[in-house]
């Protein structure tokens, strides 16, 4: 009898735990669908609030429960709402939050300071000299203090002027770190041409601005045909590495950006160049590297080829800012 009173007992525990573990496992579930619904709620009010005239739209909500928010297939219209275009879509938004938030459900209190966006894609207009970049009808408020990681990105960019039209790039990974209250981004980026780019910034705390820009094998083709002075008279074909650093301040306005300061590079591969000479035209080849800065322009190896000829060019010119 004792043996069989064990059993049971040993039983009846298992059962009650059993319960206890569904009844908490039911709780959570809860608390979970509530808290997503909460954030759901408020993230659609923001962005509804924040971007008058445009529509906004969202998949879905889930969480790993400890970690993430995910928020799927996120799409913004353009200003007059989805008929007008989409501006902005992404597959995953991953919001990072404290496990308290969750288990304490301080929703009102809810905040991330780290965002994942995977895959998103900006669809850029430039239309009459007016791009179609979505203007906030209120103030937020302080930035909000986060760093956010973009995961496979791509742009595009539409245009009724050829300087601007049908630019794409994609593969765009990188971070925009808003954590100390200045923006601060390191993005890269390829294009379907496998031209690399990289963009790396800052913005201090007294308006000063660095800004750093490199390419590889940007093909001088795709250039060229963008400016109507070059592509109407000259021909060009050939890839070219450039990197350019830039220091000035703010604000973003003509007189002002005429006084930063800006040095860099550009090394020539193998660029070829038609251009017409009297009647007929002329083929050159170019090859070497340049250093150039708002005062001053120095060749490095730099050979110009045409016509069975070689010309050397060396030295640097000077006093490019002189008026």
């Amino acid at each position: 009898m004792d043996k069989i009173r064990a059993i049971l007992k040993h039983k009846w525990a298992l059962a009650a735990a059993g319960l206890a573990a569904v009844f908490l496992c039911a709780l959570i579930t809860l608390k979970t669908q509530k808290f997503l619904d909460v954030v759901g709620a408020r993230v659609r009010a923001k962005v509804e609030s924040s971007l008058v005239g445009h529509q906004f739209r969202m998949g879905g909500l889930s969480t790993n429960f400890v970690t993430n928010v995910t928020l799927s297939d996120i799409e913004l219209s353009n200003n007059g709402g989805f008929a007008a275009g989409t501006f902005l879509t992404i597959e995953k938004l991953k919001l990072r939050f404290h496990i308290w938030d969750l288990l304490r459900f301080k929703t009102r209190g809810f905040k991330t300071t780290e965002i994942e966006a995977v895959k998103p894609v900006i669809n850029l207009a430039r239309m009459n000299n007016v791009w179609n970049i979505p203007k906030t009808g209120q103030s937020g408020g302080a930035v909000p203090l986060v760093n956010v990681k973009i995961v496979r990105g791509e742009t595009r960019i539409a245009s009724n002027d050829v300087r601007f039209d049908k630019i794409e790039a994609l593969k765009i990974t990188g971070v925009l770190n808003m954590q100390s209250g200045l923006p601060a981004a390191e993005l890269s980026a390829e294009t379907a041409q496998s031209e690399k780019l990289s963009l790396k910034g800052s913005i201090a705390s007294d308006g000063a601005i660095h800004l750093e820009a490199s390419g590889e094998d940007i093909l001088t083709q795709n250039l060229a045909y963008r400016f109507e002075r070059l592509s109407s008279s000259y021909s060009f074909s050939g890839p070219v590495d450039f990197q350019i650093k830039t220091d000035g301040r703010m604000p973003l306005e003509w007189e002002n950006l005429k006084q930063w300061n800006y040095s860099g590079s550009l090394k020539v591969k193998s660029v070829k160049m038609r251009t017409p000479l009297n009647s007929s035209s002329l083929d050159l080849e170019a090859r070497g590297e340049l250093m150039f800065g708002k005062d001053k322009v120095e060749f490095q190896s730099f050979t110009v080829a045409g016509r069975g000829s070689e010309l050397a060019v060396s030295g640097s010119v000077t006093d490019l800012s002189a008026e």
